[in-house]
């Protein structure tokens, strides 16, 4: 197993680095083409643009004397050009008006200055390259992804060695009580101090070879360390590392009696879940009657076997100094576990589990669970240890036997009326889908005279029905 936990922890390992990788590629992607400018189809013309722009620069400074020149010899055509005009002689019929060359002057000087004004030119745009403050995004998801690999790691080894150190403080217990401590259930031969990885904050460690038990199982249910996302849950609301022990006791050596002592919240739980507390312990009763401190609740079906079990000093002393870290405590000969677990046969029937005799006890960790505290939670272990025996050596009396045979027949009569009944309602959910599927058919057939003759035959059965039930009614008055 420590092979495979190695190939699952690189399997995982290769995984999220092969997605960090990907990630990585893909942001450098976007950086690289950020930072440099896109290609445009059109610099070329550009270029040649600012080639004629410098080449016109240049020209202009030499041409600059001879549109002086120029500028010259049109002052003089417009001053022959005034001369003409003011010669000009009115006709009798035809009044022919002189030229004022007062209003073109500023048309003349516009032009003129239009031609002397030099052509400006504006300057290209100069390419602003990217910087890393356009990355707040980026840099931030990046940053994000780390910190979730890096917890995980963290949280993922913080689990194991909490569960190693468990282990480690108990070992010597377990070794004291049975042969068989930490069996994978592979090969033939037993192998001892493993436990069992369900998943990254789930741990079991099976035992087995003790006398009044068939066998132990311990599960470890740690806080999800690794889930980042849970350590911010965990902060508003706190979860504790929970250990849930299960012993399965040998047939013949407990009586015949349910009892549970839980927290009262969870004994609300229990009742509404588990099939035997619902079945036969309907009552909640005060734990102070118990000896019990005032925060659980008591379930019991028998109130001679409650008493005898839960006064007893070694038990009240237990629950009185472990009353933050002790959830529930279940005792049963009838335990089929949770109701919604019910399984159906063919015919639509419950199929009937076949109950367990069990002891299960829960319990959590303190809120600062370490490496060196683990051992304090050896007296919990202890407890339920001499709690197997203390159940198998006690025996009921004549009449809490009594009462426990009743109360089986009860619960046995009634799982056999509900049995029959939800047969009753599956075959008549499947003569329904056979009638719908018949008149499906015929409708499909378009035959007047067998959908005539099917009506009739169900019309008859209807009547028939309908005598049946008024003869019932009339034998019944």
């Amino acid at each position: 197993t420590d092979h495979a936990d190695g190939a699952h922890y690189l399997k995982l390992m290769m995984r999220h680095t092969g997605i960090l990788v990907l990630y990585l590629l893909v942001l450098g992607c976007g950086v690289f083409v950020r930072s440099h400018p896109k290609d445009d189809d059109f610099a070329e013309f550009e270029d040649d643009e600012e080639f004629e722009t410098e080449v016109f620069d240049s020209e202009g400074e030499n041409d600059a004397t001879s549109q002086d020149t120029e500028f010259k010899e049109d002052d003089d055509l417009d001053s022959e050009e005034n001369d003409i005009n003011e010669e000009i002689v009115e006709d009798d019929d035809v009044e022919v008006e002189t030229i004022d060359s007062e209003e073109f002057e500023e048309f003349t000087g516009a032009s003129s200055d239009a031609r002397k004004s030099d052509i400006k030119i504006s300057e290209s745009a100069v390419a602003q390259y990217s910087t890393w403050h356009w990355y707040y995004a980026e840099i931030m998801m990046l940053l994000g992804l780390v910190c979730y690999l890096l917890n995980y790691v963290m949280g993922r080894t913080r689990n194991v060695s909490l569960a190693v150190a468990w282990l480690e403080s108990h070992l010597e217990l377990l070794q004291a009580n049975f042969t068989i401590v930490g069996d994978n259930g592979e090969g033939d031969s037993p192998t001892s101090e493993e436990l069992i990885k369900q998943s990254d904050n789930s741990y079991v460690l099976w035992l087995s070879g003790r006398q009044g038990c068939n066998s132990m199982i311990i599960q470890m249910k740690l806080q999800k360390r690794h889930d980042l996302l849970f350590l911010l849950m965990n902060a508003v609301r706190p979860n504790p590392d929970t250990f849930v022990i299960s012993v399965q006791l040998a047939d013949g050596d407990m009586d015949n009696y349910v009892l549970a002592v839980a927290k009262k919240k969870s004994a609300v739980k229990m009742m509404k879940e588990l099939s035997d507390i619902q079945n036969y312990c309907p009552e909640r009763r005060s734990a102070d009657k118990f000896n019990l401190p005032s925060s659980f609740a008591v379930l019991p079906e028998i109130h001679e076997a409650a008493m005898a079990i839960l006064s007893h000093n070694s038990v009240s002393s237990v629950f009185q100094r472990y009353e933050d870290l002790i959830e529930t405590l279940h005792i049963s000969d009838q335990y089929t576990g949770v109701i919604d677990d019910a399984v159906e046969d063919e015919s639509g029937g419950v199929v009937v589990k076949v109950p367990e005799r069990k002891i299960i006890f829960t319990h959590t960790a303190p809120r600062s669970a370490k490496h060196g505290n683990m051992k304090s939670l050896e007296p919990l272990l202890r407890f339920i240890l001499q709690l197997i025996d203390r159940v198998n050596k006690y025996k009921l009396t004549r009449e809490g036997r009594e009462k426990a045979v009743k109360n089986r027949q009860r619960v046995a009569q009634n799982v056999q009326k509900l049995s029959h009944q939800q047969r009753q309602e599956a075959a008549q959910v499947r003569k329904e889908e056979r009638k719908k599927a018949e008149k499906e058919k015929l409708l499909q057939e378009s035959d007047p005279d067998k959908t005539r003759k099917w009506e009739e035959k169900e019309h008859k059965r209807a009547l028939k029905k309908q005598s049946r039930v008024k003869q019932k009614v009339m034998r019944v008055g």
